[in-house]
């Protein structure tokens, strides 16, 4: 059943998300098969990481598919200005770009997996020069963008509600595991990066 009472604004906003779905898991599947191909060990997720990136899974794809494709979510619709929706929906397609960009600047050293970690030297080129985590600012925006193109307290919302545990579980291990791996070559990048928003000045300099 789709929601054929949608105005045209609604429709093409939702084609605009539904477009970036496929655009995201596309350069996954892609980089992927990357690491696949450089010999990485295949991850195993614990009980903890296959729930939270079930809770992820949900708030990122099937509530706003959902939202999408049938009609059951539209009591919790909400309106805003087409100008306002436009500038600020914006930053859905720039999450996008920048969650290309944090997999096409790591190349074949990019896992989903702060315990591995296979290259020998700290990726500070590109956009890890400016911010050591530019997965999760890609989907700081994406979940930001989804607010003014996804006008529904529930499928709008879902993307950053979920992304929250994710975040505060993953970075942390993260840091830890680059400071273990890398030592005082970790600890001078991150000196001069931020986690998620751009830093002082490049790292390499």
């Amino acid at each position: 059943m789709y929601p054929y009472d949608d105005d045209m604004e609604t429709i093409i906003f939702k084609v605009v998300f539904l477009v970036g779905v496929a655009v995201a898991l596309a350069i996954r599947l892609f980089y992927y098969k990357v690491t696949k191909k450089a010999g990485l060990p295949k991850r195993k997720l614990n009980l903890l990481d296959t729930v939270i990136v079930g809770i992820s899974v949900t708030g990122f794809y099937i509530l706003p598919i959902i939202y999408c494709l049938t009609p059951w979510l539209n009591s919790f619709n909400y309106n805003l200005p087409l100008a306002i929706s436009i500038i600020f929906g914006t930053s859905y397609v720039f999450g996008i770009f920048v969650f290309y960009k944090a997999h096409h600047d790591l190349g074949k050293y990019w896992w989903m997996g702060y315990e591995l970690t296979q290259h020998k030297e700290l990726v500070t080129q590109g956009i890890y020069a400016w911010i050591r985590h530019p997965m999760y600012a890609g989907f700081f925006l994406i979940g930001l963008g989804n607010i003014f193109i996804l006008q529904n307290w529930i499928a709008g919302f879902s993307h950053l509600v979920t992304l929250l545990p994710l975040y505060l579980l993953h970075v942390p291990l993260e840091e830890r595991h680059l400071k273990s791996h890398f030592g005082e070559a970790f600890n001078h990048y991150k000196r001069y990066t931020g986690k998620i928003f751009p830093g002082r000045r490049n790292a390499g300099h």
